[in-house]
């Protein structure tokens, strides 16, 4: 199946979500009904990110712009009071996190902690990156300065997207969306040091058991 029909597809399914899901805060950590019944807002920015994954960033802008709008997070003054399981509860721009159960060999993220996957600062980023992309580079400053504002960081470098690079690179490392952004961008190869063929991830040894018919990425 290619890529493209497999996207269609998503857009299809997280725009119909969008229509029928709750207009309200996500709490993905409050209960179980939490996590599995999301809200509107964790629609749109999965859908957002097809479409800048796509290139079709003026599509994307609206979406995260209503999650903004809609007023229902605020920035933490840092990243680690959304780690914990404890201070998940309690925390003001977690929009969507996992419980870190099965991540700790993968991520620097400490066992019973929480992996952040959407949270407010990654929509302002997004949100700058739709600006800079489109050539709004005042407005895509201005996004990129409420989080590094909120988040006491300094970043020095000239371009904005790689303002945006070095935000998420403090703040969103470990969130899951730090190398889609690198290389929806071009700049994965360069900053991550590697090739071509490694920009798609190896599919797990335990699915290629499973499905005779699954054919490994190239390269591995």
């Amino acid at each position: 199946v290619s890529a493209d029909i497999i996207f269609n597809d998503l857009k299809c399914k997280l725009s119909s979500a969008i229509e029928n899901l709750p207009e309200k805060k996500n709490e993905s950590r409050k209960d179980i009904n939490g996590f599995f019944f999301t809200s509107k807002d964790v629609a749109r920015v999965l859908l957002a990110n097809i479409h800048m994954y796509e290139g079709n960033y003026k599509e994307a802008q609206p979406l995260l712009e209503k999650v903004i709008e809609n007023g229902f997070y605020s920035f933490d003054a840092t990243a680690e009071e959304y780690l914990t399981l404890s201070n998940a509860q309690k925390s003001k721009e977690l929009i969507f996190g996992l419980h870190n159960n099965n991540l700790t060999n993968h991520y620097d993220v400490k066992e019973g902690e929480i992996m952040p996957y959407i949270t407010l600062s990654d929509v302002y980023l997004s949100l700058a990156e739709c600006h800079y992309k489109m050539d709004n580079f005042g407005i895509a400053e201005q996004y990129i300065k409420s989080v590094t504002d909120a988040k006491k960081l300094t970043v020095i470098k000239r371009d904005a997207l790689l303002k945006i690079k070095d935000a998420r690179e403090d703040i969103l490392l470990h969130s899951g969306t730090y190398f889609a952004f690198l290389k929806r961008t071009g700049l994965a190869k360069d900053i991550c040091n590697i090739e071509e063929y490694q920009l798609l991830l190896p599919i797990p040894r335990v699915e290629m058991e499973q499905n005779p018919f699954m054919t490994q990425n190239p390269g591995y």
